[in-house]
């Protein structure tokens, strides 16, 4: 299994994508990315018995490493029924068919996560199934599309801190980068807003990252070190326990004074964990909309030279309520979807108030 940064960086990658997006006002909705780019060419269609194989690889994949191993059988069931019945046959291109295996996959599984990717160029060397490759490293990105990244996450993650009339304080987050980075970002911000009466938190635009450095944050916001939640990684029965560290950078917040986290359909992976986590150990009010969904990390199992799969290793647990948010998102205590979620949460720290 790939260690846990590159399983993370997978969903960086993507997140930071629809996060781009949104900052530009277009809908982010999920999908499989298959596209060609240009001057590539589409590879042969695929012939019946490689089609067979692929979906047997593809099974195999899910049955080893899913991490909910209970809905294994119902992935199975789905994608046998649809290559019995001739569904697959239909399909001679190697997307089409990648396309239509994941759907079926994330249906049966209610799991959005679970996919199956087609590669236009071939992957070189010859890998087992089953077997982990590397995800290339952020170095090997476009230095352009990296550096309109690096533009839009800001400093360390910290994007915006502001003093909001009435003394309330507003602290922007894009990303949770690697605590490091992040740690003194956090201090300095914190050091900007300790005497104020409460704190915005804006996660809508939080792609997530690193759990270690949303640890490091949400310690601020707790008189004593507190268990937030776990990872759980079915392969090797493993549970990773994320705990707020024992002292803050500079001054604690404190559990007294209010703070109000903002949520969207783009807040994602680490930043829904910690906002579901604030939530449920009365903490936070969270303000907007229901968040992405994304509570499995999915890790990467090449099949052939042009197919790989996706399939969740590990999902995360909340030490409150033992479950998660996973497809269903973190739901707002304060639904706001037709308004300014920042004013709406500004008014009622204005008041004192966690409900409309």
């Amino acid at each position: 299994m790939a260690p846990a940064n590159t399983l993370i960086d997978r969903s960086l990658r993507i997140a930071i994508l629809g996060a781009l997006l949104a900052f530009h006002g277009l809908v982010v909705v999920p999908m499989t990315f298959n596209a060609v780019r240009s001057g590539e060419k589409m590879a042969e269609p695929l012939p019946p018995d490689e089609r067979g194989a692929l979906v047997g690889r593809t099974l195999f994949s899910v049955r080893e490493n899913y991490v909910i191993p209970e809905k294994t059988p119902l992935v199975e069931a789905a994608l046998r029924r649809r290559a019995t019945d001739g569904t697959y046959d239909e399909l001679g291109e190697g997307r089409d068919l990648a396309h239509s295996i994941s759907e079926d996959m994330q249906v049966a599984a209610s799991d959005r996560e679970l996919q199956l990717e087609y590669l236009p160029l071939p992957v070189a060397g010859e890998t087992p199934p089953g077997t982990v490759r590397d995800i290339e490293p952020v170095e090997s990105w476009p230095q352009s599309w990296l550096t309109g990244a690096q533009r839009a996450m800001g400093d360390g993650g910290v994007w915006n801190v502001q003093i909001l009339e009435g003394n309330i304080g507003f602290l922007q987050i894009l990303k949770f980068d690697h605590f490091y980075n992040a740690r003194d970002k956090y201090a300095s911000a914190m050091e900007k807003l300790k005497d104020t009466r409460a704190i915005i938190i804006d996660f809508g635009l939080n792609v997530g990252g690193w759990p270690e450095a949303a640890n490091t944050f949400a310690t601020y916001f707790y008189d004593q070190r507190m268990h937030l939640g776990d990872i759980y990684y079915r392969k090797d029965n493993l549970t990773v326990q994320n705990w707020t560290d024992d002292q803050p950078i500079g001054p604690r917040y404190g559990s007294k004074r209010p703070v109000y986290i903002l949520t969207t359909r783009n807040t994602h992976g680490t930043a829904e964990a910690l906002a579901y986590a604030m939530q449920k150990t009365g903490r936070a009010t969270i303000v907007g909309g229901p968040t992405m969904g994304s509570a499995h990390l999915a890790d990467r199992f090449p099949l052939s030279e042009h197919f790989q799969a996706w399939v969740p290793v590990a999902r995360a647990i909340d030490a409150t309520t033992g479950g998660n948010w996973q497809d269903r998102g973190v739901r707002p205590d304060v639904e706001c979807l037709r308004c300014d979620p920042k004013n709406i949460a500004h008014n009622l720290a204005l008041q004192g108030k966690t409900k409309l």
